[in-house]
């Protein structure tokens, strides 16, 4: 079943109710705009492979509560604009390759061990994400990252993205950056910074 657009612009839902969406594949621009909701419960999407621009704004949401993404691969513009989300779910994103603006412009400060290593584009993922500071890492990620906007990020964030990172001298990968901008490196040590470039990975 296609939910793609189907509570678009919606801007005078406050509440979306747990209602039974397990039918549902395509949730692409589902709730676009609907800048007035506040409170998501948690439905049943388990069957979810597209999220695209699904919460794209939605201002006033505070919290997600926990929705079965394990299927999901495409989290382009997901939750982009959604203003009032700090503290990002542990939600399973371990299927997802596109995530193209998926956290840009948020307020986030929060997000937890995240499962990205099958991403294959990240452009412009975390542009606008000036309040992160806590970040659980993003598993073997291979592809280039810019978390440069998140020049708040404390040392322990930094390094759980590096440790965790892929080795991409044994996978035989060249040419991915880390960009994490020249605020964020000063806070690393050479051995640190060393932990990254000793796997293939530029720095910038």
């Amino acid at each position: 079943v296609n939910f793609n657009s189907t509570w678009y612009g919606c801007s005078y839902i406050t509440t979306f109710p747990q209602v039974d969406l397990s039918s549902g594949t395509d949730f692409s621009y589902a709730w676009y705009d609907c800048n007035a909701m506040h409170i998501f419960a948690p439905v049943n999407m388990n069957n979810a492979t597209n999220l695209d621009h699904a919460w794209y704004r939605c201002y006033g949401i505070v919290e997600f509560p926990m929705i079965d993404t394990s299927k999901v691969t495409n989290f382009r513009s997901t939750w982009e604009g959604s203003m009032s989300l700090q503290i990002f779910p542990q939600f399973d994103l371990s299927a997802g390759t596109l995530f193209i603006s998926t956290w840009k412009d948020t307020n986030i400060t929060v997000m937890p061990q995240l499962d990205l290593s099958n991403g294959v584009n990240f452009n412009f993922a975390w542009d606008g994400c000036h309040n992160l500071v806590n970040l659980g890492g993003f598993g073997e990620i291979k592809e280039s990252i810019d978390l440069s906007a998140s020049d708040v990020l404390n040392v322990d964030s930094i390094m759980n993205v590096i440790t965790q990172a892929a080795d991409l001298n044994s996978l035989g990968i060249t040419g991915k950056t880390m960009t994490f901008g020249s605020t964020n490196l000063a806070k690393l040590t050479d051995a640190q910074k060393g932990v990254a470039t000793n796997k293939g990975w530029s720095l910038a």
